[in-house]
């Protein structure tokens, strides 16, 4: 009842399917010039997006293989000087042992042990600027045969400390991660 049909004469209705197929061609032209349109800015906006990131990306891995070098050649450089204040202090510590009273002996050996901690960090540090080379595709990790490769690898360290390393309950299976750096990351946590 609220629909009034028209019934127009037929060459009024054929102008009207022409007009409305008209209108239907600039309609789907338009829609389809917004869509490249859009769809060219966003392939645009993702190629400027990528470029910027292969650059970071580029200046990234640069900036690290400067640091990687910088801290190989810092750590080499340091264990010579270190490497003498060791020696200088064995010597000292041979040739004047009679003549130092207890205080004496034990600053030797207090220096004599900085030295030797300060030799194995070098060495530390020069093992960290290598962790990134050379590793191993990422797997799957399972670790608790990491952590019983740890204790038989520092069992003499442990019995000699009279310590002992407990690991209560199941350790999880690590994904994407490598074998060898859990490892020797257990190996210092122990």
């Amino acid at each position: 009842p609220l629909f009034t049909a028209f019934n127009f004469d037929s060459h009024t209705q054929h102008m009207v399917g022409y007009f409305n197929g008209g209108v239907k061609f600039v309609l789907f032209g338009v829609a389809i010039y917004l869509l490249a349109y859009y769809n060219y800015s966003s392939e645009k906006a993702l190629e400027n997006a990528n470029h910027v990131l292969l650059e970071h990306t580029i200046e990234l891995n640069r900036s690290n293989e400067d640091l990687e070098q910088f801290a190989y050649i810092i750590s080499h450089d340091l264990k010579t000087p270190v490497r003498n204040i060791n020696s200088f202090l064995e010597l000292l510590r041979q040739r004047y042992d009679s003549c130092l009273d207890a205080d004496g002996k034990e600053y030797i050996e207090y220096s004599r042990k900085g030295a030797v901690r300060l030799s194995k960090q070098i060495d530390d540090l020069l093992v960290y600027c290598r962790v990134g080379r050379n590793l191993p595709p990422s797997a799957s990790v399972d670790m608790n045969v990491v952590a019983q490769c740890a204790q038989m690898q520092l069992a003499a360290k442990i019995e000699l400390k009279k310590a002992k390393v407990v690991v209560e309950g199941k350790l999880p299976v690590l994904h994407h991660s490598h074998q060898n750096m859990m490892l020797l990351l257990l190996h210092h946590l122990v």
